[in-house]
């Protein structure tokens, strides 16, 4: 079973992800976010109304989990930073070194670097498959969007919230913008993963 399907049956969850460059504060959401280091930062909120619920059990299956992952690793890539659950919800917040411990732990596509890194990594990033994301209605020059150094792209494959640490730039056509900053991905039906280009 991949370990996402793992920590999902745990927690009884949807999808397993979330965080913000700023840890996430809004736990009514879950999200995925990132900071200019690197390190990713998710959360997951779900409402349980299972009497059975195990509160005890389930914390210690996810920290189980988690020292499993590192030891593999040599290193402390995850971290568990809070555990709030109860019968009714559950809010469970965690840290990653960066988005390969992400991707790896979760075991889903989660990349986050600059146009060349995404190239290297073998994604293709074809301006015809993207569109402007200014919440203005302005046009975005996607050639030369992608030729600058600056321009960072985060490439994922979970329908989810996001949080970028700069403005948004461009989207896959499966991505919604919330605000500058913030996007909503959906899952396509191609099956292709969600692509946000933003400035930090």
């Amino acid at each position: 079973m991949k370990r996402k399907g793992f920590l999902l049956t745990c927690v009884a969850l949807t999808v397993l992800l979330a965080g913000c460059g700023n840890k996430v504060s809004k736990e009514d959401t879950t999200s995925v976010s990132v900071d200019k280091n690197g390190k990713v930062y998710s959360t997951v909120v779900d409402t349980l109304d299972k009497e059975y619920y195990d509160t005890d059990e389930l914390h210690a299956m996810i920290i189980a989990e988690i020292e499993s992952y590192n030891e593999k690793e040599s290193s402390e890539k995850v971290t568990l930073d809070a555990a709030d659950l109860t019968k009714e919800k559950s809010v469970v917040t965690m840290s990653y070194a960066d988005a390969d411990s992400y991707a790896a732990f979760n075991d889903m596509i989660f990349f986050q670097g600059t146009v060349a890194e995404a190239g290297e990594a073998g994604y293709d990033l074809d301006p015809g498959q993207l569109q402007s994301a200014d919440i203005d209605g302005k046009e975005v020059d996607m050639e030369a969007l992608l030729g600058a150094e600056d321009t960072r792209v985060l490439i994922l494959e979970e329908p989810i919230q996001v949080h970028t640490y700069g403005i948004i730039k461009a989207m896959s056509g499966n991505v919604t913008i919330l605000n500058k900053k913030e996007a909503a991905v959906t899952e396509a039906e191609d099956g292709q993963p969600g692509i946000l280009l933003f400035k930090p």
